[in-house]
């Protein structure tokens, strides 16, 4: 209890708002660092390091973090390759190319290995990301004093500690995509719209995700349409425009990739065939994939258990606390939510996933009414990491699976 305990006193007032962050945000690091360095002594002989590897290994070469190496130190292939059967094997194409090129880029400048350049990379973008959380939720919250600035800080301790948040010290594109995602929000919330081009540009090579930020670009048109209309006023014609140029550019980050990996192949359907590598015999039909999945893990009892599983979530993402860190958050929370239930395969990887519908712990932080709450929920989450780190990243099975 001592990180949260210390935690829960930071919001000092004698202290810089962006010290704060950070001095809340390293506690959360440290516990992720440990959660780490616990699981690599359980871990066995695997197909990239020998048993118990070091820190720097565990993080920056396991799962993704070694396509993603792969990808910074060589590049894609030039042909999709296939399997015995002649359907296209796993492959660098799933994987999206502005993190490892950025890591690739801290290689070049600094001389220093994979191994320290990503995961120094994640960590940073990640110190951005919770920067960017704060003044997002500040911003919505300086009417309410001390109580909103325990709110902006109790959720950037809540993200640190979510489950997943361990990856946002790895070699994955998690912080990236995260920092990226709010500093959209703010351009957003800023009417900032052009300079928010750029920034949905680079988040549709980093993750699937420029499609909901498109719900969001449209949502906010329509919330200023909403409030003109109530003043009895039109929106400026300037800024119709500048919100279109946005909204354009989102869907076509949304499917940018897909279209470069299909010139670069020669094959129109190559990135969705190399997703379906992933998934087997599961269906790659919208929704389905996620009742087989449920009636796979479950039986029976695994639709009633999905169902209810998908009302929390998307009622934790959809709720008035989760709207902290502002309307355009909030319609972030249920567009992204509802995107992964659409295209995302349920696997060992959606708690990862996740880690993106940030208005969730965001609405865990307002709720908490005191500090022991949320020190309480701290320690659940921190509880919740360990477990995660345990299930999916330390590898067990020889099959390459986690148990």
């Amino acid at each position: 209890m001592v990180p949260t305990s210390l935690a829960a006193r930071l919001p000092a007032r004698r202290w810089p708002w962006w010290l704060q962050v950070l001095a809340v945000y390293g506690v959360t690091r440290l516990v992720s660092t440990a959660v780490f360095l616990f699981a690599a002594r359980g871990q066995p002989v695997s197909y990239w390091a020998a048993g118990q590897p070091d820190y720097a290994t565990f993080v920056a070469q396991f799962w993704d973090g070694a396509w993603y190496r792969l990808i910074a130190e060589y590049g894609y292939p030039a042909e999709l390759p296939l399997d015995v059967d002649g359907s296209v094997s796993q492959n660098a194409w799933a994987f999206f190319p502005l993190y490892p090129a950025l890591v690739r880029a801290v290689m070049l400048v600094s001389g220093a290995p994979w191994q320290v350049a990503a995961p120094a990379l994640s960590l940073a973008l990640g110190a951005g990301a919770m920067l960017l959380l704060d003044r997002l939720i500040q911003r919505h919250q300086d009417s309410r004093g001390e109580r909103g600035r325990r709110v902006a800080l109790g959720s950037v301790l809540l993200v640190g500690l979510f489950p997943a948040a361990a990856a946002m010290q790895a070699a994955y594109t998690e912080s990236l995509a995260l920092f990226l995602v709010l500093l959209c929000l703010w351009l957003l919330g800023s009417r900032r719209y052009l300079t928010a081009i750029p920034v949905v540009v680079a988040l549709g090579f980093t993750r699937a995700v420029a499609l909901p930020m498109l719900v969001v670009v449209l949502g906010h048109l329509w919330l200023r349409w909403r409030r003109a209309r109530a003043d009895g006023r039109r929106l400026p014609r300037a800024d119709v425009l500048r919100v279109g140029a946005l909204a354009a550019a989102a869907g076509v980050a949304g499917l940018a990739w897909p279209a470069v990996v299909a010139l670069a192949t020669g094959e129109p359907d190559a990135y969705v065939a190399t997703q379906s590598a992933w998934r087997g015999s599961f269906s790659s039909a919208p929704l389905v994939p996620w009742f087989q999945m449920a009636g796979h893990l479950i039986g029976d009892a695994g639709m009633l258990v999905l169902l209810l599983t998908v009302l929390v979530v998307v009622g934790a993402a959809a709720s008035r606390p989760a709207g902290a860190a502002g309307p355009e958050a909030r319609i972030w929370g249920v567009a992204y939510v509802g995107y992964l239930l659409l295209v995302a395969f349920p696997q060992s990887s959606i708690v990862r996933f996740l880690l993106l519908a940030f208005t969730i712990p965001v609405a865990a932080a307002a709720l908490a009414r005191s500090r022991w709450q949320l020190c309480l929920l701290a320690a659940v989450s921190a509880a919740g990491q360990l477990a995660w780190v345990l299930w999916v990243w330390q590898l067990t099975e020889s099959t390459g699976w986690p148990p």
